[in-house]
């Protein structure tokens, strides 16, 4: 059985989002992209384009914003119980890209899985997550979405998060 990953993107999150897609694509992963940045897709209804197109797992690309510079990481929301894995497989992941490749200090900033209801994370008939790739207004992960390189690695770190899940999980195989 292929697995069908729904992944909506926000205006925030375009930079490593066709390098992530690309990567899926690669390993047989049928994706469904939400084009939210040129079709409006009303937000309480998201979730439900990927039970309709039948996904096995929906995830919502982000990129977070905080009201000053300090605060910097990843984090990925979820809801049911069964998307917790998701999560922290997802943040654990792209955390540990940015502290080895991005992060001058090297600090682990894994802000981790975050239960949250969510018009994203509230699906219900598989795992639904949000995972928020760092900060756009921190400039060490504002530069490090901007830059191709970096781009390539986040990408490559939601592809291995998601391939540990279903490893993991048993949930389909791509």
């Amino acid at each position: 059985k292929h697995m069908k990953l729904s992944v909506l993107a926000n205006l925030y999150a375009q930079y490593p989002l066709e390098e992530t897609l690309a990567k899926l694509k690669a390993l047989g992963v049928n994706v469904v992209r939400l084009k939210t940045e040129s079709e409006f897709y009303d937000t309480k209804r998201r979730p439900y384009y990927a039970r309709d197109y039948g996904c096995d797992l929906y995830i919502a690309i982000h990129s977070n914003k905080a009201g000053s510079e300090s605060p910097r990481g990843t984090e990925c929301y979820y809801y049911t119980s069964y998307s917790q894995p998701l999560a922290e497989s997802l943040t654990r992941h792209v955390s540990s890209y940015f502290s080895n490749n991005v992060y001058s200090d090297g600090a682990n900033c894994n802000r981790g899985a975050q239960y949250s209801y969510m018009w994203t994370t509230k699906q219900q008939d598989f795992p639904s997550v949000l995972i928020e790739m760092g900060f756009v207004s921190n400039y060490e992960d504002a530069m490090a979405l901007a830059n191709s390189t970096d781009q390539d690695g986040i990408a490559q770190a939601i592809v291995d998060g998601i391939k540990e899940y279903v490893t993991r999980s048993g949930v389909s195989s791509y």
